[in-house]
């Protein structure tokens, strides 16, 4: 095995190793009350101990709240950015609304989506929607407008009709615009739960934020935090692996139906 292949492993491996030891030696040497900042394997106890009856149901509520907020917002990005792709009209029609809905800031709708739809899992499905869709549209815009105009030409000397040039050209160039896209918002994903978690909900890792803060459970606060981060990076890998899966059999079946 060729050192290139290890020295990106070794270097992430060591920059974890240089954090761990920086966070649990800077806690003891500075003697740092826990209630202010707890030490790593403290918090790791913390994220064991609690893990059963706190903070695993609490995390598959909030993921849940992400996944179904990721899903509307793929549907509606994808739907938008392949509608403004297509016609100048539904560009200058829906991009300034898309823009706009992006300066308003979430804390500041959330309450108002509490307060239409209740505390059930709508609102925190619609302010998700929200902070991922973006991405996702923009992406979808850049990618199905990607497509060289020599090739559109081409196409249209061939007698391609309208369908065929964006199933079998348009598209596939879209696919990694649209996973690029997608993999920013997945990380997005459980922010925006969180954020209306925050606002007003009963279960999901929010409350639990809250509730450690207002005891001083900082411990519990870090832990919630590690398995937060721990979903988002493992939602993150997932696209990754279905990214290469996707591209690999599409340009595979592309290039073999030429």
């Amino acid at each position: 095995m060729k050192w290139s292949r290890l020295e990106q492993p070794l270097s992430t491996g060591a920059i974890v190793l240089l954090v761990i030891a920086a966070w649990e030696g800077g806690v003891a040497w500075l003697d740092i009350p826990p209630y202010l900042v707890p030490s790593l394997s403290e918090t790791v106890k913390t994220a064991i101990v609690e893990a059963d009856e706190v903070l695993i149901p609490a995390s598959l509520i909030t993921l849940n709240e992400a996944l179904w907020g990721l899903a509307a917002a793929t549907v509606v990005g994808v739907t938008l950015g392949m509608l403004a792709a297509e016609s100048k009209t539904l560009e200058r029609a829906f991009m300034p609304y898309i823009v706009a809905s992006q300066a308003v800031p979430m804390l500041a709708i959330a309450p108002l989506l509490i307060i239409w739809f209740g505390f059930g899992l709508a609102p925190k499905v619609i302010a998700t929607a929200l902070i991922c869709f973006f991405p996702i549209v923009i992406n979808t815009f850049a990618g199905m407008r990607s497509m060289e105009r020599d090739i559109g030409h081409l196409m249209t000397s061939l007698q391609a009709t309208r369908a065929q040039v964006i199933l079998k050209i348009q598209v596939p160039a879209a696919v990694p615009f649209i996973f690029a896209g997608f993999k920013n918002a997945v990380v997005f994903a459980v922010i925006g739960a969180l954020v209306a978690e925050w606002v007003g909900a009963t279960g999901g890792l929010g409350p639990v934020i809250i509730r450690a803060l207002g005891s001083f459970e900082t411990p519990l606060v870090f832990a919630a935090i590690l398995y937060i981060v721990a979903m988002s990076i493992s939602l993150f890998v997932m696209t990754t692996l279905v990214e290469r899966s996707v591209i690999r059999w599409l340009y595979g079946a592309t290039s073999q139906s030429a």
